[in-house]
Formats: structure tokens, sequence, C-alpha cells
């Protein structure tokens, strides 16, 4: 496994949520708080992230949320190369997944990092067919 890794939305919504799975995800920030590893995330998945934790909070919480997620050691991918285009679009024409996971994926295979997440309905079939390393976290149940 790299030493360098791509959050998907779900994963850092574990963290924050505290469920199954979160302390992976702890463990893995603890390491790139020490440079063991670097934690990438594109701004497509914190777009999610953010918009999931306002579901749960109120809007006057999004600032403190903003800052508990810039407080932790995670590199923001806000600019799309061409390549993390072309390659979010020859994804989601693919395998018809969700616009978050397809620019979480595009960033992973660019950076050469192991995508975290708990889609595994998702992404199961990517992990057979192309050459990604993923770290799964468990499935959160349907809601």
């Amino acid at each position: 496994m790299s030493g360098i890794y791509s959050l998907d939305a779900c994963a850092l919504s574990t963290f924050f949520d505290r469920d199954i799975g979160f302390e992976k995800v702890s463990a893995l920030l603890e390491r790139a708080c020490t440079d063991e590893v670097i934690v990438y995330m594109s701004a497509v998945n914190l777009t999610e992230v953010i918009y999931d934790q306002m579901d749960k909070k109120d809007e006057s919480g999004m600032s403190q949320l903003w800052d508990d997620i810039h407080d932790l050691p995670i590199t923001l991918i806000r600019d799309m190369s061409d390549f993390i285009v072309k390659e979010a679009a020859r994804l989601k024409a693919t395998y018809h997944i969700a616009l978050g996971d397809v620019f979480g994926l595009a960033v992973a295979r660019f950076l050469g990092a192991t995508f975290v997440t708990s889609d595994h309905s998702e992404m199961e079939q990517i992990e057979q067919d192309e050459p990604f390393s993923f770290l799964w976290l468990p499935a959160k149940p349907k809601k």
C-alpha cells in the first residue's frame, strides 16, 4: 500500500460521525500528522462532506465545520487538471457512479494514491476492472 491516500467523502463523514470504521480514518490522519503518509481529497468530495454534515447540523455550524476540516492534515485538490477531468468523465461514462466518486478516483489515479472509501457496491466492479488500490472501510448501512 502506498503512502499516498485520497479520501472519498464517505471516509471523512465516517470520521466526523464516528461511524464504524472511523478508527481507520483516524489512524490514517494521525499518520499524516507525522508525515508518514500524505492524505488528499478533491474539492468535489469535500463539498459532499460539508453538505452531509450540514444536513445533520444547523447552517450556523458551517464555519466551525470548515475550521475543523482545515485543521486536519488533508491536502485539498482544488484545481482539476485536464487529466483529472478526463479521467472523471471516463469513469462516469463507464461505471455510471456518483460524480463525487469519479472525481475522488480520478484524483487517486493522478496521484498514484490509495482510495479510501466505504462505497463497496459502487467500487467493487472498478476494483476488478481498473488498476486502483483501495483501503476499504466497513459499508454504511442503507438508510
